[in-house]
């Protein structure tokens, strides 16, 4: 069994970290790409590389026949599936040898046997290892999974059989939403892995998600190589995963209880490759089995970290037809590491995922930091896809300290384009649960469900506005051809300041500034409507009488007389008078406040950055901006601001009851019909995008007045899908 050149069968990060261990042990590499993947990242690491389709994974990473061709063309004398798409699926790995070519990986037949839910859970009971209650073998029709359903007992939880991933899952509290979850899991089951076969279990509630990582080498030898921890999830999805485990590292019993499960399970199927054996801990620490994964997990750099193994690179040994001399009394924790999963996603609407260009992609530079990304600035991150952009993984040798270093790193990586995760993984790390490692799998939900005590950052965003403006009027002044010894920003009225103005989450920022040098600005944030609210509640508190005021004002300015509050030159006393309005305030941290003139120092500046002082305080702003849009991220925050344009151009008005889009995605079933009733919430139609689906719903009562789509149809992200014609009163669906 010897090889020379290896093909990926996968795209993204984990394509570009399968070559690394590849060319580390001088195995030539092959990549495969779609038609939207022709200029990615690991196009470019690999060695060679073949187009294998369209952009679509159904007619590219998804085709076995295509990517066989690929790996025989090339001369590739084996194929590493890497995780998703293939990589669990036996038929696959059959074909790649009939081919005559080396999967990397397990037997089909244990791919097979532990890839169904169905088949893994008896197995799993003949070798004596705990399994959650459910799961019988019996008919896939609807009413025979219903009975199964209350035989074991509501809550239950709906799996698809043929794989995971969070694809296909449903929770169930009742008779009453079965069948509409029935439907829904065995679509996306489907999609997912050509198998719609369901699976009953209990569902437990608040359980810890724990996983062993396993290697054997098809010759009878199977070892554990620890645990690592996976609570932290989303849509029965990983987010935050972490290794040793803090519940097994209180309870070393368990770990070691659990450890030999895990050995058993492999040794069951004769395991060959790395694989995952996954459970679930209830609040009393008993441990059942919930799948085994046959392939390379999305988060083995953590094992890699505290261990010093390079699993990619045990794969292609034993694939290479080496014995396993890693014997298990030599796997011993170093350290702790954290992995974050960083998605495009929205985690204020659902999670769901987000499309666009990736503007501007940048990881701090840290010795205790591993990325492992697909993307850079400029890729476009696709519908078609998962939507992760990347793992920030990070070491220490105690939990606090990796979990402090995952914090900085986040907090320092620059994200411009889609919506993402990072603030609310932040979050996460930041909360006293994850502080006292006292997590369970329900604990994302817990967190969107309550009241989240968001930062006042009024402050900040005026900063980073700030920021936005300085930068553009920075940049343009370093481009001006003519006069170009005139000060920045110079005009023939003093009174005149540069204004730019903003819209950031539905709110607008003025921001008034003057040169006062090369790097120095007075700077006023508010329009005017701000600007005279604030003066006149600073003239009541200095000048009893109107009469007073008018007397100050002449004796600082030699105003005439009748001049009044309205006049318009009164409106830019911030600007006129600021020494006085500045000592009637104490510079605390709310000193930069709407229409409060401040003195701004620009320290340094860089491409897509700069460092301000305001008020003796110096940031660090990163600043990106496309078209009309500008990304500015400081301290972990990140605003997105929108530049008003001096002369907008009329805009088509919304129409009210027009049902959107909230992502792009395919129509995959149409709920209602022109003509129907519907409530307020109810699910109009369904959206597919990144093998996840998504319910569309009413937004008011009404009548269908139209639908725009038809199933199967490929929407953007806004467009409207269905109109709605309000109802005279309520309505029942």
């Amino acid at each position: 069994m010897t090889f020379s050149k290896v093909l990926i069968a996968n795209r993204g990060e984990i394509a570009r970290r399968i070559m690394r261990s590849c060319h580390g042990l001088g195995y030539g590499t092959v990549a495969v790409y779609s038609d939207a993947d022709r200029g990615a990242p690991f196009v470019r690491d690999a060695d060679e590389a073949l187009w294998i389709g369209s952009a679509a994974s159904a007619d590219s990473y998804l085709r076995s026949d295509r990517l066989l061709e690929a790996a025989l063309r090339s001369g590739a004398g084996a194929i590493h599936p890497g995780y998703g798409f293939l990589a669990e699926s036996a038929d696959f790995a059959a074909a790649v040898e009939v081919a005559g070519l080396i999967f990397i990986g397990p037997t089909p037949d244990a791919i097979r046997i532990m890839g169904s839910k169905i088949a893994s859970k008896q197995l799993m009971v003949r070798h004596e290892v705990p399994v959650i209650p459910g799961g019988k073998v019996g008919e896939q029709g609807d009413a025979a999974l219903l009975e199964e359903a209350k035989a074991v007992g509501f809550p239950i939880l709906l799996k698809a059989s043929a794989g995971g991933g969070g694809k296909g899952m449903r929770i169930v509290e009742g008779v009453e939403g079965f069948q509409s979850a029935l439907e829904a899991g065995r679509r996306e089951a489907m999609a997912a892995f050509g198998d719609g076969a369901m699976l009953v279990e209990k569902y437990l509630r608040t359980p810890r998600h724990i996983e062993f990582q396993i290697v054997g080498d098809g010759q009878g030898n199977v070892r554990h190589v620890l645990e690592r921890e996976c609570t932290i999830q989303r849509r029965h999805q990983k987010l935050i995963e972490e290794t040793p485990s803090t519940l097994l590292e209180a309870y070393p019993e368990l770990r070691a209880a659990m450890a030999k499960a895990a050995v058993r399970a492999g040794e069951a199927v004769g395991y060959r490759s790395v694989g995952t054996v996954e459970f679930v801990v209830d609040a009393r620490h008993n441990f059942y089995f919930l799948e085994m994964n046959t392939r390379l997990q999305v988060e083995h750099p953590i094992t890699e970290e505290i261990t010093g193994l390079d699993l990619v690179e045990l794969q292609l040994r034993i694939a290479a037809g080496e014995p396993l001399t890693l014997r298990q009394e030599d796997v011993k924790a170093n350290g702790h590491a954290i992995e974050c999963r960083i998605y495009a996603e929205d985690p204020e609407n659902d999670f769901l995922p987000c499309t666009g260009e990736l503007v501007r992609w940048q990881t701090p530079d840290d010795p205790h930091l591993r990325v492992e990304t697909g993307v850079e600035s400029g890729s476009d991150v696709s519908m078609h896809y998962d939507p992760m952009l990347a793992k920030l993984i990070t070491w220490g040798p105690r939990r606090r300290d990796s979990s402090r270093r995952m914090v900085r790193a986040l907090a320092n990586t620059v994200i411009a384009g889609p919506k993402t995760n990072r603030r609310f993984l932040l979050e996460v790390l930041q909360s006293p649960e994850w502080d006292l490692g006292a997590v369970d799998t329900e604990l994302v939900g817990r967190m969107l469900a309550g009241e989240r005590v968001a930062p006042p950052l009024e402050t900040l965003r005026a900063q980073a506005a700030t920021a936005a403006s300085l930068v553009e009027a920075l940049q343009v002044d370093a481009a001006r051809a003519i006069l170009p010894s005139l000060p920045m920003s110079w005009r023939n009225s003093r009174w005149r300041p540069n204004v730019a103005e903003w819209t950031c989450e539905g709110e607008r920022l003025q921001i008034s500034f003057t040169a006062q040098g090369a790097a120095r600005f007075d700077v006023v944030v508010g329009d005017d409507a701000a600007l005279q609210r604030r003066f006149r509640a600073w003239l009541a508190q200095r000048y009893a009488t109107t009469e007073a005021l008018r007397e100050a004002w002449a004796a600082k300015k030699g105003l005439r007389a009748d001049e009044t509050l309205e006049s318009a030159e009164l409106l830019t006393l911030p600007l006129l008078v600021a020494e006085g309005y500045s000592k009637s305030r104490r510079h605390d941290s709310e000193a930069f406040r709407a229409s409060e003139r401040q003195v701004v120092r620009v320290v340094e500046r860089w491409e897509g950055g700069l460092r301000l002082e305001l008020a003796g305080h110096i940031r660090r702003f990163s600043v990106e901006r496309k078209g009309e849009r500008c990304w500015v991220q400081c301290g972990g925050e990140q605003f997105v601001f929108d530049a008003v344009p001096r002369f907008p151009e009329a805009q088509a008005r919304v129409a009210e009851g027009s049902c959107r889009a909230p992502m792009p995605g395919k129509v995959i079933q149409l709920l209602v019909a022109a003509g129907d009733p519907v409530v307020r919430g109810q699910t109009l139609l369904t959206l597919e995008a990144m093998k996840m689906e998504s319910a569309v719903c009413a937004d008011q009562d009404g009548v269908v007045e139209e639908i725009l789509v038809t199933v199967g149809e490929l929407v953007d992200a806004d467009a409207v899908l269905v109109r709605l014609a309000k109802a005279e009163k309520s309505v029942e669906p």
